[in-house]
């Protein structure tokens, strides 16, 4: 089975021919993770009647598939125990957002901004998805965006102003998913603005010749 980092396992093993022994049990150690990581729960005498067997929740923050190998022993009702069997999952990294990414502009520039992962590039055909910035101040501006190649040379690409006279924020908080479909958790972006200095239009003066 196949799952996303941070979901369950959710994973019914099953008997040849089903269900028989009536009374079956499965034990198993905690799953041998390819990337060594310490995860997964062991099992003890678990009913083949559950719902579902496997149950734990895995996390993959490695960029890449990884695998947990779970091998279970069946024992029927009456105490005969049957050839331990490898079940499989594979857990799709989920992408993670490199957290604290902040950037200063000036009033009327171009964010153009490179949002990052952590690791970078990975998990290979992430996206981006955002609502419109939220302003500290001012009226609303700047552009949502949907399905945003990780890949692109810019993330965020916006023409914000600021005429307040005072700094004010621009955050985005974006979703990233990978290529496989796997999201990752929100993460904001802030993007201050630092007010264009004006001058203020129509001053004249009268002055005396000499003065």
């Amino acid at each position: 089975k196949t799952i996303c980092s941070g979901q369950a396992v959710n994973y019914k093993v099953t008997l040849t021919p089903g269900g028989q022994p009536v009374g079956t049990t499965y034990s198993w150690a905690a799953p041998t993770m390819s990337d060594a990581s310490v995860q997964g729960t062991a099992g003890a005498a678990v009913p083949e009647s559950n719902a579902l067997t496997i149950t734990d929740i895995l996390t993959n923050t490695t960029g890449s598939p990884i695998t947990a190998t779970y091998t279970l022993t069946p024992t029927s009702g009456a105490g005969c125990v049957g050839s331990p069997v490898v079940v499989v999952i594979t857990v799709n990294p989920a992408p993670v957002i490199t957290a604290g990414q902040v950037k200063t502009i000036c009033s009327g520039d171009a964010v153009n901004y490179k949002v990052t992962l952590s690791p970078g590039g990975q998990p290979a055909g992430t996206t981006y998805s955002w609502a419109a910035p939220t302003l500290s101040s001012g009226g609303p501006q700047g552009t949502p965006g949907v399905g945003v190649l990780e890949s692109a040379a810019l993330t965020i690409t916006d023409v914000l102003t600021n005429t307040t006279g005072s700094p004010i924020t621009a955050t985005y908080t974006l979703t990233p998913t990978s290529g496989a479909g796997c999201a990752g958790a929100p993460v904001s972006v802030v993007i201050t603005i630092n007010p264009a200095r004006a001058v203020t239009a129509g001053q004249t003066k009268t002055i005396c010749s000499g003065a």
